[in-house]
């Protein structure tokens, strides 16, 4: 299986990929989220809250478990395929299908029980992301895409080209790393971004960030130092609703930015001025 940060291109097949029914894939991986997110509502546990190595934000007991729980309900389906997760780590498997979860996103706003947090698991056959499925526990919302058979909400089709029809008339998200000196260079970012967009948010997950680009609800969102759980399921969703979507981790390199087309560019040049041009 290719690494985390390597390229992930975009198929343009309906369902099956690879000799895999992306359907299939993508009724495990909602059935997956569910079960997860039944777990934690379910669970007596404590939040078991604490720091990560040199101070990289927080992680509870319940990261762990609800990834646990997600692994062995894909892998009691598909023995042989491969895992890849925050908390866990590889999985390596033989099928050619890799499975890629983030089984809390957003968990500052978990522990301080807002509900902007989400379970995110997609599936990447090859180098390609096939299967993406983004479920918000605390709201019920489940965004859904499969390549080349658009994006969903709660089932209905979504699309993000509408909206503002400049940058100045934009509303633009975006959120901040958990080290010091990462927030300092983002800092920088956002007084270029924030000058010229109508306005800027942060809801605290970057999974949540980018559907909302992809169901209109957002014109653009940006973010640097994401790794590819955080975004490989909402991404999907993104590009298959008719976002733009690049940079790292997802594909090519800079600050990840996702964007109505039309935005995209001028988005880009403000958050990355050397590479956007």
């Amino acid at each position: 299986m290719t690494t985390v940060g390597s390229h992930l291109p975009v198929g343009r097949s309906a369902r099956r990929i690879g000799g895999f029914d992306a359907g299939e894939l993508l009724s495990l991986a909602e059935r997956a989220a569910w079960q997860a997110a039944s777990l934690v509502r379910g669970t007596g546990l404590p939040l078991g809250v604490r720091r990560k190595r040199e101070n990289e934000g927080i992680v509870t007991s319940l990261d762990r478990v609800v990834e646990e729980c997600i692994r062995e309900e894909i892998l009691a389906a598909r023995p042989d395929d491969c895992f890849l997760g925050e908390e866990l780590g590889p999985r390596v498997g033989n099928s050619g299908v890799e499975w890629i979860v983030d089984p809390i996103d957003g968990t500052n706003n978990f522990v301080t029980g807002l509900s902007q947090w989400s379970i995110s698991i997609a599936v990447r056959i090859g180098s390609q992301i096939v299967v993406g499925v983004v479920h918000l526990p605390a709201t019920g919302e489940t965004y859904t895409a499969s390549v080349g058979s658009g994006a969903r909400c709660q089932g209905v089709p979504i699309s993000g080209r509408e909206g503002a029809g400049s940058i100045g008339d934009a509303v633009v998200a975006t959120g901040f790393a958990s080290s010091q000196a990462a927030r300092f260079a983002q800092l920088k970012q956002l007084g270029r971004v924030v000058g010229v967009v109508r306005d800027i948010r942060c809801h605290g997950a970057a999974s949540l960030e980018i559907c909302k680009v992809a169901n209109g609800q957002l014109d653009g969102y940006y973010e640097s130092g994401l790794n590819l759980w955080d975004v490989a399921a909402a991404g999907l969703v993104a590009l298959e609703a008719g976002v733009e979507l690049s940079g790292a981790p997802w594909s090519g390199s800079g600050t990840l930015v996702a964007a109505r087309p039309h935005l995209a560019d001028p988005l880009r040049r403000l958050v990355d001025p050397v590479s956007g041009g």
